[in-house]
């Protein structure tokens, strides 16, 4: 289920960008953390803090494109 979050977080930015999915992906990447939370009454409950950040080569960072704000994300 995750991995269909970050694919339509993709998709969703190409279309605000009005360009397409893979022009998207090589221009930055969606980074997160998620945190799996037990509650009292039994269910789980998830926390996540999503970023963008430049495309680079693994290992390395760099900060977004000017135009991905935390306003579109």
């Amino acid at each position: 289920m995750w991995k269909r979050t970050v694919d339509l977080t993709y998709r969703r930015l190409a279309f605000l960008r009005d360009t397409s999915e893979a022009d998207i992906r090589r221009t930055l990447r969606v980074s997160y953390i998620k945190v799996a939370e037990a509650q009292a009454r039994g269910a789980i409950h998830f926390h996540a803090v999503l970023r963008l950040d430049e495309a680079t080569p693994a290992g390395t960072w760099a900060p977004p494109p000017d135009w991905a704000t935390a306003g579109l994300l």
